[in-house]
């Protein structure tokens, strides 16, 4: 089995974790796997960001009415 991202072989451990959503294979090695979370982590940090701003925005409107 390879993984997904990289094409390197994986491991035992790395060919048989499944998701906890969906209970499907992941396919996907250790190291794309970290690699992975943190780029999902920093989206959701972005995404938290342009919230608040959004949220500040929402407010000066309201306040200027």
């Amino acid at each position: 089995m390879r993984c997904l991202s990289c094409n390197s072989n994986l491991t035992d451990q790395e060919s048989t974790r499944k998701s906890r959503d969906t209970a499907e294979y992941l396919d996907t090695c250790n190291d794309c796997l970290g690699i992975e979370f943190l780029l999902v982590e920093e989206a959701l940090v972005q995404r938290d960001r342009v919230t608040r701003k959004l949220n500040a925005i929402q407010e000066e409107s309201k306040e200027k009415l």
